[in-house]
């Protein structure tokens, strides 16, 4: 009895043991300089792309999120073991430039008499004010050149082109 229970001892002591090794993880990211986050606390940062952070943890599930400016975040829920070291690369991307911005230009649209139905390039963008002077404005145009046509029943169908230029308004 007295040597199962010896055993039993030996056998618990070595699983507390064990269990308080830490695990660790190595995070690697590319580009340095990204700040690291375990279970959403943040632990540290990479210098180089070369070198990595090694985090001492408890064994078991843990999330891992990396995160820099300009890049989007990288994220893993990753499974470390006692007394072993876990090695990640967060490969960051990149998030692109937003498009330099663009004036756009703008197209009045007056008719006398009222009541004409107006096309840009074949599309349909309403019908003109019944009252003489009210324009029709189509706005956020892209600079080029655009086909308008006007018609009315009982008028004869008018096509004339148009350049719209950035930031300014031509008027039909």
């Amino acid at each position: 009895m007295t040597a199962m229970v010896e055993r039993i001892f030996a056998l618990s002591l070595i699983l507390l043991l064990v269990g308080c090794v830490p695990a660790r993880v190595a995070v690697y990211s590319r580009p340095g300089g990204a700040e690291i986050f375990l279970d959403r606390t943040l632990v540290a940062r990479t210098v180089s792309e070369a070198t990595p952070v090694r985090i001492e943890t408890t064994a078991g599930k843990h999330l891992i999120r990396v995160v820099r400016e300009g890049y989007q975040p990288w994220e893993r829920e990753v499974n470390v073991h006692s007394a072993e070291e876990t090695p990640f690369l967060a490969d960051l991307v990149m998030i692109p430039a937003p498009p330099p911005h663009v004036p756009m230009g703008v197209l009045e649209i007056r008719t006398e008499p009222g009541g004409v139905e107006i096309f840009l390039d074949e599309k349909e963008i309403g019908t003109s004010k019944q009252t003489a002077g009210d324009p029709v404005r189509v706005e956020n145009l892209a600079s080029g050149h655009y086909v308008l046509r006007m018609e009315r029943p009982g008028f004869q169908s008018l096509k004339e082109r148009y350049e719209i230029l950035p930031g300014q308004t031509t008027r039909a």
